[in-house]
């Protein structure tokens, strides 16, 4: 199991992540992350992919 995040262009709006995507990035059961951005129209776009190894 994992949780993603995708933040837009302005970082998630400036305000606090909605409920499940905080409660994804505070498990401590996930112990591995994946981080990208790409350029493209109304980007850049940013994700994070949380897992376990």
């Amino acid at each position: 199991m994992s949780g993603r995040l995708i933040l837009n262009r302005g970082g998630g709006g400036g305000g606090p992540p909605p409920p499940d995507h905080r409660r994804n990035m505070l498990n401590c059961d996930f112990n591995a992350i994946g981080v990208g951005v790409v350029s493209g129209p109304g980007g850049p776009w940013w994700t994070q992919d949380f897992g376990r190894s």
